[in-house]
């Protein structure tokens, strides 16, 4: 087990000084949809399940329930150890590896189902990440992706009024760029963000086919004091292009049916 910066970033700072991580937490809106189209396809069933950085056992649980997937064949991976304590303990197979950097323990094809889900805005090496999700993925198999969009109607809004757009991070000690209202939040990690067009191609450049794209809306994530906003996030959520969120379903293709399979 190598060695990493993520590793000490986020057990140091993310999950030391900056917050402390839970057992447990809400699981988000955003789950049991992602659940409710996953039953919707024609899938008798899952063999094997990875999640990439489920940072707690409240999701893997739920989705592993919702889905009919025995806890000892829905795998977890995460770089922050105090993570991967969290998830063994509550009975998950757990192991502390950085995708970004590190090959996956698993063999070719192993998994039918990945989920990595608001993972890849945090990687230094996403493509790295990508061959190998590809490549213990079975032919057919599913993976679920979600992060934030760039092109957000708030982000644009900000970029507008000289701010900094939101989910975007300028510095690893504070979140800079807000005024000094927000001057004092502290950043999770983000260092690549997409827009709709930049995930699908990504995507489809590592050998997936993109089955399903929707928008997501910020949520919480946004002021609570501001009603209004939370109306529009709901409205805008109807638009990959514009919404806070993008969730996308894609199936791997066979190695000789992708467009390429090694980085650029």
């Amino acid at each position: 087990m190598a060695d990493s910066a993520a590793r000490r970033f986020y057990d140091e700072r993310v999950y030391g000084e900056y917050f402390s991580i839970q057992e447990t937490q809400r699981v988000a809106d955003r789950f049991p949809v992602i659940a409710d189209l996953l039953k919707q396809g024609h899938r008798d069933g899952w063999r094997r399940v990875l999640d990439v950085g489920p940072e707690n056992p409240s999701v893997p649980r739920f989705l592993s329930s919702r889905l009919g997937v025995p806890v000892t064949r829905y795998h977890c991976i995460d770089v922050s150890s105090k993570s991967v304590t969290l998830l063994a303990s509550a009975g998950f197979p757990a192991l502390q590896i950085d995708v970004s950097v590190e090959t996956l323990p698993f063999p070719d094809g192993h998994f039918d189902l990945v989920f990595m889900t608001e993972v890849i805005e945090h990687l230094f090496d996403p493509d790295h990440a990508l061959l190998e999700i590809h490549r213990v993925l079975a032919a057919g198999g599913v993976l679920v992706v979600t992060t934030p969009n760039l092109a957000s109607w708030a982000n644009r809004i900000l970029l507008l009024v000289g701010r900094q757009p939101m989910m975007t991070e300028t510095s690893t000690a504070l979140s800079f760029g807000w005024g000094t209202a927000r001057q004092g939040r502290r950043p999770v990690g983000h260092l690549r963000l997409y827009v709709r067009r930049a995930l699908v191609e990504m995507l489809v450049h590592y050998g997936f086919r993109v089955e399903h794209l929707r928008g997501l809306p910020y949520g919480p994530n946004l002021p609570r004091d501001f009603p209004a906003l939370h109306l529009l996030d709901r409205i805008f959520a109807s638009s990959p292009d514009l919404s806070g969120g993008l969730l996308v379903i894609a199936s791997k293709l066979p190695q000789e049916a992708g467009t390429a399979n090694t980085a650029p």
